[in-house]
């Protein structure tokens, strides 16, 4: 069940987004919406959400070459990017494919060592090497 939701009247996207007022009710709103001649949807958020997660744990990703393991990126990211799912997204950056993994992660060591966990997995299994046009089109629905 919901606790106190938000409504925001926003316009605009990319770097002309802006919020131009945050409601209680979503009728306010609405009518808000209208005087202000806003093109976007009404945005709904729960107020003091903060997501399940294990604690001590950030959200991590991690852009890992397919065959070598090597790691191309490693960062903390932010809540909501691929909703902190474990599915891989691949990309070829210089001919070499690289999948990113999303996980909770206690640092940057700890996530670079369950990406790798993850990346043996789908070797393990012969899901990869792959184009990203191949992944999209067999292993996109893929969880680990």
């Amino acid at each position: 069940m919901k606790n106190n939701i938000i409504y925001l009247v926003t316009d605009g996207c990319y770097s002309d987004y802006r919020v131009l007022g945050a409601f209680s009710d979503k009728n306010k709103a609405e009518y808000a919406k209208m005087l202000m001649m806003a093109d976007n949807d009404i945005e709904e958020y729960e107020l003091d959400y903060i997501p399940d997660h294990p604690k001590g744990h950030l959200l991590y990703y991690v852009a890992m070459n397919d065959m070598s393991g090597d790691v191309k990126e490693c960062g903390q990211t932010p809540i909501g990017y691929n909703e902190w799912t474990w599915q891989p997204s691949c990309y070829n950056d210089d001919d070499d494919m690289y999948h990113t993994y999303i996980m909770w992660a206690t640092d940057t060591k700890h996530a670079i060592k369950i990406a790798n966990e993850r990346r043996t997995h789908l070797i393990a299994y012969n899901i990869i090497p792959y184009t990203s046009k191949e992944w999209q089109g067999k292993y996109n629905h893929v969880l680990f």
